[in-house]
Parts: C-alpha cells; structure tokens; sequence
C-alpha cells in the first residue's frame, strides 16, 4: 500500500562518486564584463573582487558528499579591461567535499595587465547524518507521518493528546472511527467530541484522491472535491462548546461516511509549538506561499484535484549533524557534583579523568556515589567532567565535555542530628560539632517545607504565622562542613502558629482561625483528630481572608468544599453570596434565596463562587465535620455542629438548635443582609 520514493542518500551517494575523492578541485573560470574598453600601457592597478570585505568573500557551506562549484557567484573587476579578467583558484587548503571541516580557499584574479589580485572564502563542509523516517510526500515536499496512532485521541490535561506532536497523523477511515467512538466518552467538556481547534484534516479516498479539506487557521474553511472553498454555513466552529460540541473534529463521522462511504484515509494534525505539520499542509493543500499565521480564503492557490501523494515509511533524509546543546557548567560544593539543566538534553554522563563512570537524569550528583580512592597528600586530585545528552539527535547534537573540576577524594564523617525544643514560636537546640548551619522545616498535612538556614542554635517562626495558621511540626537538619555529611533530621515538636480568635454573631461565640486560601485547602482533608495539623474535624470554623487568590492559574491547591456551610464575603463582612449544606440553595445578593444549577452537587460546594469574587472577599465556612463550642450571652455552653453554627445564623435559625436542622426548611431562610459578626482576640 505505502509507495517508496527513491532517497536523497542515494542520489547524494552517486553525487560523491562522480566527484573523485580527495582534494576535489573546481576548473578556473573567467568572469566578464560586457562593456568597452581599451588596454592602456602602464595598467599597475590589480583587479577588485565584488563583495569582498577586508580581503575575504562571504563564506558557503554544503553537505558532505555534496558538489558545488567554489567560484558561483565570484566576481572580478578590472579598471581598464573588465571583459578580459582571469579568476582562478590558486590554494585548495586541501578542500576535500567528503571530509567535514572548514577550508579556506585562495582566489586570484588577473587582468590583461597581468596584475593579479586575491581573497579568500571559506568552504564548509558539514558533517552529516542519515535518518529513517515514514513521510508524507506531495512533489518535492516532505513531513513526518504516524500511521494508526492508537493514542492520538485520549485525552490528556493538555488537551487531545495528538495536538502535542508536530507531525501529521494518517489513520484508515475505520480505524479513525473506532479510536473516535472509543475515546470520545473522555472528551465531556466538549460533548463527547475530541477537542481540535486549529489545524487542518485531509480526507482522501483509497487511492489518496483528495475528497475534503478542512482548515482552522484565524479563517475556518472547506475545500471540496472539485476546488471549490467554502467559508459560509459550516457547521463547526474553532472553539469548545460543552452543550453542542466544537472543534475540526464536529461532525467528522457523518463527514466520513458521505465523501468517502467505502474507505479511505484521513489525516489530520494541530498547531504544535513548531508547526511542521500544519504548515506542511496548509503549503500542499491550500496556499503554497504559507508559512504560518492567520489565512483567507482569497489565498488558495492549490489545485487539490492534481495532488499526488505518497507515504513511505522508510524515506531517507541526509541532514547536516545538528548544533550541539551547551556543555554543562560544573560546580562541586561539599561534595556534590552540580550543574543547570541543559535544554533539549535527556541525561548527563560524568566522567572521571575521561573514564565514563556514570549516566544520570539529574542535574547533581553525590561524588561519594563514585567510590573513589582517597587522594594522597599532595596531588592535585580527579578532574571531573560532564556530557549532556541530546533527547533528540535529528534536531541537536550531544554537547562537548565540559570544563572540568577537580575534586580531591577525602574520608567524610557523619554529623549527629540537632535535639530541638521549642518555647512559643521559638525553636532552640545545641550547636553540633562539624555542622556549618543548620536548615530549619515545618511538615503540616503531609507538606514539607523548608523555612529558611541559620548559623545561629534558634529561629523564630513568628514571621511565618500569617502564612501558616495552624499546627506545625518544626524539625532542624544540620549541614554538614566540608569533612561531614548533612544530618538526618532532628526531633519534631509540635507549634501553634497565628492565633485561634474569638467569633461571635448573634449574642452566640465559637473559636475561628483566620488563614490564607492555599492554607486552608492544603489542610482541610487532614483529620486534626489523628493529625493536629489538618482542619478536617477541627474545633474551629474558618474565615479564608483572600479567597479571591483561588482563581490564580497557579494557585497550587485544589480549591473545592464539601457538605459545610460557605459564605462569601465581601470587605466590609456583609454576604454576597451563601450556599447552603443542601445542592441549589443559595442566596445571592440583590437576588435572595434561589435554586442555583450552578451549585448542583453540595459535594462540589464553590462551584458558583469564583465567577463573583472581588479581591477584598473573604469566604466564611462551617465546615461539614467539625465540632464547636458555642457559648451564649448567659456564659452556658453547647457542642455544635460548625455548619449548623453557621447555618443557625445565615440561612435559618431554630430552637436552641434542637429538632431538625432548620437548614432544610427551604425557601423559608432569614433574609442574610443585616446579619454582622464581630472578631476579637481570645
């Protein structure tokens, strides 16, 4: 089925048997001027090269193998008799067209006068490689192809997951169908349909006669089986639509069965970072200056009805060997090996005094790993070095050795770990022999996170608080000198940092914590009751200070809430917007109480909240679980729900908070506006 194509290699092969190994020599040619002129005796004034810039023209590179005439493009000027100057080469500099290298080649050129004048030009011969690639074929033009990707249409996080690779994908009609229906239950935000938003599908027939073009770059557009362009009354679009369905890939299976019933094939590719693909057939299939970026359809200039196309799964391709990627810059600090990750490298070989010793993903190394030899008295020691890798050979080649260290193998002692304590916020232990400072860590909710380091035998957590309210256990590692290893970790005590306040609405006072978003939903899955770190079954309710932070991209924690009762609001304390323990019941400002399909499973509790945050809001929860101590004006106190707490005093109050919960009485709720709470210190 797969037509073959006669290689690039082969003709180049026969290129460089005809051209004689050795030096490979160009026959001198003459350059003239068509004008008049008249030799003058006395000529002392030597020929001018045209372009030559301090005595050197501008230099040509070519593929090994590859024969070129040296004097293309050289140009010689006399001032008496320009029809009558000689232009030779007069030094090959050994210029062999097999051998890679750079040559630099003497030219001369001579008037009638037999003044005579030189340059030089350098010829660069690169060094090649040869890869096997399948390719899609149109005239002269090639790309990369997949044939039957069975992993082209799942979904990723990053979209339909062939949208990430800059080739095209050739599938049979019906195997494209079945990847389709198998995969499409994946794609619900756009109703079952694999999201494509830009790029280009080709739909042929058996014989790769062109049946459809569909096109999405700035203009969306057809080009039908006869030439005709289409830009009216289609009926998909570039963008997701959750209810309907949206993309390139909209309607693609009725598509299918009407232009091409008894098989065929489709191809298809997105708009990967490089975009090879995508261009290749826009260039072949619709506009053949283009070259990236928005089209018209004014621009179509193909004749799809003449296309010819062939896949061959093993083209040959001949292409200079790639600039190398930087040698890593190497740094040796207590004896670890470092460096920054290179680009485009997959992984680092280290060598010691040019022995490959190890191979490695990382960007750092223990040298004690090496088991080197103990270097004696008075030698300079190992001289270190590191390669990186290419991930890719085609593309950028692996990168020389670089500079070295010189690393001098000594015995490396162990470090006894500090004994902490703490006193309030106050962490204190002992000075440790051989340790040159110490790091200090907090672990909360299964998070480790390191505070800072210190030379001294204290650090004070105080400054920390506002961004981790709560638990903390504080543990200190001692870092090793130069002849010691780093410490396991000390002891951990346990801290209490920010403050546990006093909130009281309605005559009725419980304990809040006031803390940042992204503390709050690191923690509020732990179980305080196993974990004092976590929020979930703690003794508090919450009030989320900058709430508004949940729409950042990079928030860093997964924002939901779960069968509690949420607040949102805004600077001054007064509600925006209140959801209910039960899914559709909410209370919206300038609204009142409403059903919200927004808000439709009480599982997902902030699902209505992003849309309506200003900066300032704050969001208040009683969250599903815990368990608080009210306390009434009278100075009598009740273990209380946290939800029906604040569900007693922004949806519905009722007796004393016995009988059923009055939270389910929808929609006969209080009106929320004037309700106020007050925060002070316990």
């Amino acid at each position: 089925m797969l037509k073959k194509v006669l290689s690039l290699f082969l003709l180049l092969s026969i290129s460089a048997l005809l051209f004689a190994c050795g030096n490979k020599k160009n026959s001198a040619s003459t350059t003239t001027e068509e004008t008049t002129t008249t030799t003058q005796n006395g000529d002392k004034i030597p020929p001018a090269f045209i372009g030559a810039v301090d005595g050197k023209l501008e230099g040509v590179s070519h593929l090994k193998g590859e024969e070129i005439n040296i004097l293309d493009d050289v140009t010689a000027r006399d001032n008496i008799t320009s029809s009558n100057v000689t232009v030779t080469i007069i030094d090959y500099d050994g210029y062999d067209n097999t051998v890679p290298g750079v040559y630099t080649i003497t030219i001369q050129a001579e008037d009638e006068a037999g003044n005579k004048s030189t340059v030089t030009k350098e010829v660069t011969v690169l060094d090649t490689l040869e890869r096997t690639l399948s390719a899609i074929l149109i005239g002269d033009d090639f790309t990369e192809y997949v044939y039957n990707d069975t992993n082209a249409l799942t979904y990723t996080t990053s979209g339909t997951a062939f949208r990430m690779y800059d080739y095209v994908q050739v599938m049979t009609k019906d195997f494209f169908v079945t990847e389709y229906n198998e995969h499409k239950a994946e794609h619900t935000y756009n109703a079952l349909i694999p999201f494509f938003p830009n790029g280009v599908i080709v739909i042929t027939d058996n014989d790769f006669n062109v049946k459809l073009v569909r096109i999405a770059a700035g203009a969306i557009l057809e080009i039908s089986a006869d030439n005709q362009v289409k830009t009216e009354g289609l009926t998909w679009t570039n963008t997701i639509d959750a209810a309907n369905g949206g993309g390139n890939f909209k309607g693609i299976i009725e598509t299918l069965e009407s232009v091409i019933p008894d098989g065929g094939y489709i191809m298809f590719t997105g708009n990967a970072p490089d975009e090879t693909g995508r261009k290749f057939l826009i260039r072949n299939f619709f506009y053949t200056g283009y070259a990236g970026g928005a089209i018209t359809a004014e621009q179509f200039d193909v004749n799809v009805t003449e296309l010819e196309i062939e896949l061959d799964e093993d083209y040959k391709e001949i292409i200079a060997v790639p600039d190398k990627i930087p040698a890593p810059v190497l740094s040796v600090n207590r004896h670890v090996l470092s460096w920054e990750a290179i680009p485009n490298a997959k992984e680092y070989e280290i060598y010691v005094d040019g022995e490959l010793k190890e191979t490695i993903t990382a960007t750092t190394y223990a040298l004690a790993n090496l088991e080197l030899q103990l270097t004696p008295e008075g030698e300079a020691g190992y001289s270190i070095t590191v390669k990186a890798i290419t991930k890719d050979m085609f593309q950028w080649s692996t990168s020389d050795l670089s500079e070295p260290v010189i690393y001098k193998q000594i015995e490396i002692q162990p470090l006894t770990a500090p004994v902490v304590s703490v006193d309030g916020t106050t962490v204190t232990w002992d000075l440790v022999t051989g340790a040159a400072s110490y790091d200090v860590y907090i672990s909360y909710a299964g998070k480790n996170v390191k505070l800072g380091n210190t030379t001294e035998s204290t650090f004070d957590l105080a400054s920390f608080a506002a961004e981790y309210v709560g638990y903390v256990n504080v543990y200190v590692k001692g870092i090793g000198d130069n002849e010691h290893y780093d410490s396991d970790n000390s002891n951990a005590e346990q801290v209490f940092l920010g403050e546990v306040e006093s909130f009281t609405v309605g005559g009725q006072t419980v304990d809040v914590v006031r803390t940042t978003a992204y503390n709050y939903f690191i923690r509020r899955n732990t179980d305080y009751a196993l974990d004092k770190t976590g929020f979930a079954n703690a003794p508090f309710i919450f009030l989320i200070t900058d709430i508004y932070n949940i729409k950042n991209a990079n928030f860093g924690a997964n924002a939901t809430e779960a069968f509690s009762t949420v607040v949102v609001l805004d600077s001054e304390g007064k509600p925006k917007l209140i959801n209910n323990i039960l899914g559709k019941q909410t209370w919206k400002l300038g609204e009142g109480w409403i059903t919200d399909d927004t808000y439709a499973n009480n599982g997902a509790q902030l699902s209505n909240v992003a849309n309506i945050l200003a900066e300032a809001d704050m969001l208040l929860i009683g969250k599903n679980g815990s368990t608080v101590t009210v306390t009434f004006t009278d100075q009598t106190t009740k273990a209380v729900k946290a939800r029906d707490f604040v569900a007693y005093h922004y949806v519905n109050p009722w007796t004393n908070y016995e009988g059923t919960e009055g939270w389910r009485s929808f929609p006969n709720f209080i009106d929320p506006t004037n309700v106020t709470y007050e925060i002070t210190q316990k």
